[in-house]
């Protein structure tokens, strides 16, 4: 008598086996749809933690009521979504750069502001601020307050070797 085992049950293996390629790529996929939400939100609070500031707020209505930028940009004028720059609670000091669109133009704000450390809740004073406005009829630069403009590095004297062969005076 010749007897033989029956043959073993077939088991299937998981569907993540199965079907690896899709298992790998539904994993990547969320993978990335995470870090992309996750630096979406980081993104947009740091952006527009700015905008919530006193500074922020009391230059921004100075620029949006300048009748000089009301006739260049057309009314209503709006700031729009992206504001760079730091506001300094301890010492007193903000400087910051934002952007403004109107019906026929838009425009590049910078401003820097002050105020008295030692006095509780003494108000933001704006010492400089001007709009760059870019507009069907060109690029104007509108200074509303110049009382202490931004200070950059500065440059060097040119060398006798460049003042000659560019016509330096």
């Amino acid at each position: 008598m010749n007897l033989t085992e029956p043959p073993p049950p077939e088991t299937s293996p998981p569907w993540y086996v199965e079907h690896r390629m899709r298992a790998l790529l539904a994993l990547i996929g969320g993978f990335l749809l995470f870090g992309a939400t996750v630096f979406t939100i980081v993104f947009v609070t740091t952006v527009n933690r700015l905008k919530t500031t006193v500074p922020y707020e009391v230059t921004a209505e100075r620029v949006v009521e300048h009748p000089g930028v009301q006739n260049l940009l057309g009314r209503p004028v709006a700031p729009t979504w992206r504001a760079a720059g730091q506001v300094n609670e301890d010492t007193g000091y903000t400087e910051m750069t934002f952007r403004i669109a109107g019906p026929t133009g838009k425009g590049t704000v910078r401003a820097k502001l002050r105020r008295d450390v030692g006095v509780a809740d003494s108000p933001w004073e704006i010492v400089f601020l001007d709009v760059a406005c870019f507009s069907d009829f060109g690029v104007e630069v509108v200074s509303i307050v110049e009382d202490e403009p931004p200070t950059g590095p500065e440059l060097p004297e040119p060398t006798p070797e460049a003042r000659e062969k560019y016509g330096v005076e």
